[in-house]
């Protein structure tokens, strides 16, 4: 019997997929068919996806997308097709588990990673392939800033991309934390950074927060593109018409390129560290704005975005697969390598050979924490005091840990209602919520706001939030329980 577990990242209304034999049962928001499902709203118990013609081997969730990998290579994909991340040809919506045609005869997928509105596929050769929304560089394809900046520019032009104000805003000071990036000592300049956290409404008409930086040098690196991209015309790639595909915007991909496609680009900025190759790929991570990945050498590269250092080389934008630098890759290589990889909403995670894990980026507290020395601005831990880790996972402020019988957690999640924050916190390290579970665990995964754990004889153990507070007092209104799958024993 296969068995596997999925826990929708970036959305209160969350999922847990488990794969049965030769089919998947899914549960909870259905708006996208991300359940694999004609159901409107809400599945409320398990249930089965259209029947599959070979058996799942590996399964994912992303916000409001989902994808499946067969024994024979095959990849199914479901769910929202915006953006172009289902990598179906289309930006459709999907209800039903859809083979991806462009890896037919070409390739065969092992593992794959499901961010916000891009999809990453691994395969069996160690290639990556990417899909969906780039204007951030996070599918890795090495676009110029001068194509983004164009991408750019047509989708404010478009009015898709408004300049956001934040309406209530939380510094770091009041968060715990300190005021922002820092040096690596006070003599030496770095870059400075005002940070705090936006609240904004999801699709599910949920609050939640997310980050809100503005990055001097990330801001002259695209004020510089977009001179440059105003000289020279947007070029090709970056042309309203560059796709008469409905619903595609620039810097979106309908169908999979090749992890680094766009090095090639003669437009290509000269400035800034060269792009670097990674060896063959082994794991994969992918967040809203930033991907990660861990080569067959051990090494740690990162692409997209940069929020609060979670690209762990203190690159303000990183359109192509960077490696991670500094105390982050010192920290790595005193713990023998990295063999596991996730990443959180504005931090990355990674556990070593050591089984000590290792933690970059940003979080309440991280510029204060004893354990977090900062490296050009990039604040590093180590997590310390905790058996061999096996198993990590990470969801939008949280992290969890594993040795195989018990479960850690770092950071802070919903409560079932969605009514507020419980969990540990991220001051006094991490804190034991699970176990021991007699059968072991074989798989840790998190949600946005929920965690879950799967055991070696096949029980489901989850606890957080999995559907919004709107939801949740709906549900209770109609006597329904909001339980999912067994709560952590105590």
């Amino acid at each position: 019997m296969q068995r596997g577990l999925a826990a929708h990242c970036f959305t209160p209304a969350l999922r847990q997929v488990r794969a049965r034999s030769a089919s998947i049962l899914a549960w909870g928001s259905n708006k996208k068919g991300q359940c694999g499902s004609d159901a409107e709203g809400l599945v409320l118990r398990p249930t089965e996806t259209s029947p599959l013609h070979n058996v799942p081997t590996t399964i994912a969730a992303g916000r409001l997308h989902s994808a499946t990998v067969l024994a024979n290579g095959d990849v199914l994909t479901w769910g929202g097709g915006e953006a172009g991340k289902l990598g179906l040809g289309s930006t459709q919506d999907t209800y039903t588990p859809t083979r991806v045609e462009a890896f037919v005869g070409r390739t065969q997928i092992r593992s794959l990673a499901l961010g916000h509105q891009h999809t990453l596929f691994l395969d069996k050769s160690g290639v990556i392939f990417a899909c969906g929304e780039n204007k951030e560089g996070q599918c890795g394809l090495g676009t110029s800033l001068e194509t983004i900046a164009g991408q750019r520019r047509l989708a404010w032009a478009a009015g898709l991309m408004p300049h956001k104000v934040p309406t209530r805003q939380r510094t770091f000071q009041e968060a715990g934390g300190g005021s922002g990036r820092r040096p690596a000592d006070a003599g030496q300049a770095g870059p400075t950074v005002s940070a705090a956290w936006q609240v904004d409404e999801d699709d599910e008409g949920t609050q939640v927060s997310s980050p809100f930086a503005v990055q001097q040098r990330r801001m002259e690196e695209l004020r510089q593109a977009q001179r440059l991209w105003e000289r020279a015309g947007p070029g090709p790639g970056a042309r309203a018409s560059e796709s008469s595909l409905e619903g595609l915007m620039p810097g979106q991909l309908h169908t999979p390129a090749r992890l680094g496609r766009d090095l090639h680009n003669p437009f290509a900025s000269s400035g800034g560290p060269p792009p670097e190759t990674p060896a063959a790929a082994v794991k994969l991570a992918a967040s809203r704005f930033f991907s990660a990945l861990i080569d067959d050498g051990q090494q740690v590269y990162s692409f997209g975005g940069d929020y609060n250092g979670a690209l762990g080389n203190n690159a303000a934008w990183s359109p192509a697969a960077q490696r991670v630098d500094g105390e982050v890759q010192q920290a790595l290589e005193e713990n023998g390598g990295a063999v596991d990889i996730a990443a959180g909403s504005t931090f990355c995670l990674a556990n070593t050979s050591s089984g000590r894990p290792v933690m970059w980026g940003g979080w309440p507290g991280a510029r204060s924490a004893r354990s977090c020395p900062a490296h050009r601005g990039v604040a590093v831990a180590e997590i310390m005091n905790l058996p061999a880790i096996r198993h990590i996972a990470a969801g939008h402020s949280h992290a969890l840990f594993s040795d195989g019988e018990r479960v850690w957690a770092l950071g802070q999640w919903l409560s079932a209602d969605g009514s507020r924050k419980v969990g540990p916190g991220w001051a006094n390290g991490p804190q034991q919520v699970m176990g021991p579970v007699d059968s072991g665990i074989a798989t840790l995964e998190a949600g946005a706001h929920c965690c879950a754990a799967l055991s070696t004889s096949g029980q489901v153990y989850m606890w957080g939030s999995l559907v919004s507070k709107d939801q949740a007092e709906y549900l209770r209104s109609g006597g329904l329980d909001l339980s999912f799958g067994r709560q952590p024993p105590s």
